[in-house]
C-alpha cells in the first residue's frame, strides 16, 4: 500500500508540476487568439481566466481520478 501511495502522490506532482508551467503559456497563447476573436480586451481576459480555470480543474479532476481518489474503492 505503500508504493500505491508514493506513486499516487508522485503522479498528482506531475499533473500540478505541469500546471504550473504550462499554465501561463496557455494564458499568454490564448490571451493572443482570444483577442482576435472578441474585440473588447476585457472581454477577452475574462473568457481567457475562465478558460485557464475550467482546464486546471479538469486536469486535477482527471489525475485525481486515475489516481484513485474520489472513487467509491479510493
Amino acid at each position: 500500500m505503500g508504493s500505491l501511495l508514493i506513486s499516487a502522490f508522485v503522479y498528482l506532482g506531475v499533473a500540478v508540476a505541469l500546471l504550473v508551467f504550462l499554465g501561463p503559456m496557455m494564458r499568454e497563447s490564448g490571451q493572443t487568439y482570444l483577442e482576435d476573436v472578441f474585440k473588447d480586451p476585457g472581454q477577452a481576459a475574462s473568457v481567457n481566466r475562465m478558460l485557464l480555470v475550467a482546464s486546471a480543474l479538469f486536469t486535477l479532476a482527471l489525475a485525481l481520478l486515475m489516481v484513485g481518489i474520489g472513487t467509491p474503492d479510493g
